[in-house]
């Protein structure tokens, strides 16, 4: 049995979840261990501020109920989402404990490939630039594959192209 590494967005959208579910159990099927790699972003789209944390933080949420019952209903939803998806990704998704983000090194971690893919991975338009993490830059010396990898753009905006090009003349299969 090989040791795959899967690079996927798995967070708080259905199809983010059930994309990530669906490749891999098809990476499992072909006999293969699946782990999804817990990814930490350096910069970039989940910025983690002090704004962002207040924002998510009790008591900001709390105010806001007290003073707006719309946002009140809203809230509570959205709590309840945020659970059912955490219950989901901690039952269904092999994802790993620790943290890798586009500067780890995963030499020794006994994989034998790495694959990206699905759900708007290669979108330029989420960073600003090309998040090197789904290109698979830290995963230096294994086999590189990326299974349906949209960029959610009819084209690859000029700044990108170069860069795109780069990222992807090491991969074994697209």
């Amino acid at each position: 049995m090989k040791k795959v590494g899967l690079a996927t967005c798995f967070f708080f959208y259905f199809g983010a979840c059930l994309q990530a579910y669906a490749l891999s159990k098809t990476i499992e099927n072909l006999q293969n261990e699946c782990v999804i790699f817990n990814y930490t972003e350096v910069t970039g789209y989940y910025d983690d501020t002090l704004t962002e944390r207040f924002k998510n933080s009790f008591i900001y949420n709390s105010v806001r109920s007290m003073l707006s019952k719309k946002y009140k209903e809203s809230y509570k939803l959205g709590k309840c989402r945020r659970r059912a998806f955490n219950s989901f990704r901690k039952q269904y998704l092999p994802i790993s404990k620790e943290h890798y983000n586009e500067r780890s090194d995963i030499s020794d971690l006994g994989f034998d490939a790495v694959v990206c893919g699905s759900d708007q991975v290669w979108n330029p338009t989420f960073y600003d630039a090309c998040n090197p993490f789904y290109y698979l830059t830290f995963a230096k010396g294994l086999p590189k594959i990326a299974y349906a990898p949209s960029i959610g753009v009819s084209d690859i905006p000029e700044p990108y192209v170069k860069q795109f090009k780069e990222y992807l003349s090491d991969f074994k299969a697209i």
